[in-house]
């Protein structure tokens, strides 16, 4: 369960920083 959240963690992050960098 640990490693689901390590794993998820970092796509969560990079996800929003698209839609940051997709907002004006």
């Amino acid at each position: 369960m640990e490693t689901s959240i390590f794993f998820l963690l970092p796509v969560n992050y990079h996800v929003h920083q698209l839609n940051y960098i997709l907002l004006p």
